[in-house]
């Protein structure tokens, strides 16, 4: 990975988006609500659906991918890793 030109603010960033990575695969779920990446549409983008697979809703539509997503512990924020259209991660 080649960080030239990546601030600090970008790269912390990064290394909290790998902590949560430790903590949940590309699936996450919590209160009965699963958070998935899926390429279904072209492009990796972040979605989430009831547990029994129903009301699934598409959250991003970036021309980057957007991917590994995971609860925050209180189960009202998601956070997931994204890259841009040039590749860079933000």
């Amino acid at each position: 990975m080649n960080f030239a030109g990546t601030n600090r603010n970008q790269i912390l960033a990064l290394l909290l988006s790998i902590l949560f990575l430790f903590a949940a695969d590309a699936r996450s779920a919590i209160n009965g609500k699963i958070a998935f990446a899926s390429d279904r549409d072209g492009n990796s983008e972040i979605y989430v659906m009831n547990a029994d697979g129903t009301g699934q809703v598409r959250l991003t539509n970036n021309p980057g991918v957007d991917d590994f997503p995971a609860w925050s512990p209180d189960g009202k924020r998601l956070a997931f890793l994204s890259t841009s259209a040039s590749g860079g991660y933000f």
